[in-house]
């Protein structure tokens, strides 16, 4: 079964999430790993004089495959996501880091000023594989219609500054589990619901 954890940063849900919650399965580097790239988003955003601030170490990860976003997550669909995350099949990988860029703000809304993502994009068959072999899982276990395909990435901070891709020396990330990650919209509730490792 799922190695459960509760690491809510606001203690206990006692209260409705205003405007939302957002169900969904990441990668995330372990706690070093996650200093370290802090630390380099924080430099970067200093040196280029970037608005924003860099996500906390805590909360940094790749998307892997999005569940779904409710007013209020039913359980049987939170314990569908881990059903199906106990069917997936996946050695663990290695992925690099080795550039920073920015993505446009795709959800900007006129006149609002632009949010464009910072991000380490990133590229491995792994990560393809879990997107694709969670997809597939979630649809059985779920009934959920879920999008295959991602650009793997992860997401520094949002800033009104537009980077073009630039090099960076070379990250090295070991991906040896992977979670499901409950967080309510425009709050700072964050939420891990499960931890799975990876086997071949």
């Amino acid at each position: 079964m799922p190695d459960q954890l509760n690491l809510d940063l606001g203690g206990p849900i006692d209260r409705m999430p205003a405007f939302g919650e957002r169900l969904y399965f990441a990668a995330v580097p372990d706690p070093p790993k996650a200093e370290m790239i802090k630390q380099l988003g924080d430099r970067f955003v200093a040196a280029n004089r970037l608005s924003g601030r860099v996500c906390d170490a805590e909360r940094l990860h790749i998307s892997l495959c999005g569940v779904a976003e409710r007013r209020r997550l039913p359980k049987d669909l939170v314990d569908g996501a881990r059903w199906a995350a106990e069917a997936i099949s996946q050695a663990p990988f290695e992925i690099i880091f080795n550039s920073i860029m920015s993505f446009e703000d795709l959800a900007r809304r006129t006149p609002m000023p632009p949010k464009h993502p910072l991000v380490l994009p990133t590229e491995h068959i792994g990560l393809s594989s879990l997107n694709a072999q969670l997809g597939l899982q979630l649809a059985r276990r779920t009934r959920l219609r879920i999008a295959i395909g991602i650009r793997p990435h992860m997401t520094l901070l949002r800033s009104e500054t537009f980077l073009a891709p630039q090099k960076i020396e070379p990250i090295h990330l070991i991906v040896r589990d992977f979670v499901l990650v409950r967080t309510w919209r425009k709050e700072s509730f964050y939420q891990l619901e499960g931890r799975w490792p990876l086997h071949a």
